[in-house]
């Protein structure tokens, strides 16, 4: 069960083929392990991403600009999320994180995800 404040980084882009989003996604994985950094694998039906749990927000945008990324999706204590630009632009609310029943899934927007170890 997911209990502490998170983030939620990816390492492709919309305009990458699934060859290059693979080779994205596998070095962010290595950066994180690299970097002694836990994480959990979070996948849609699009994408890959990682959960990493108590990252500063700082520290995630800095990783998110090494990947080429806009943004990245941080949830607080209170489960609220939110999205971060890289670029130094406002954030964005999304609303209230909700966990599945089970522990590790969650449904954000009404999308859910898969978390699938780490």
């Amino acid at each position: 069960m997911i209990k502490s404040p998170f983030v939620i980084i990816s390492a492709t882009t919309e305009k990458q083929s699934a060859v290059e989003s693979f080779k994205q996604s596998h070095a962010l994985k290595n950066h994180l392990i690299n970097n002694e950094i836990s994480f959990k694998v979070v996948s849609s039906k699009t994408k890959i991403s990682f959960l990493i749990p108590n990252l500063s927000e700082k520290d995630a945008l800095n990783i998110a600009k090494m990947f080429n990324q806009e943004s990245i999706l941080t949830v607080d204590i209170n489960m609220e999320a939110q999205v971060h630009y890289t670029n130094g632009a406002c954030c964005k609310q999304m609303g209230h994180f909700r966990v599945d029943e089970g522990g590790d899934n969650f449904t954000i927007n009404g999308i859910k995800h898969i978390c699938t170890g780490g």
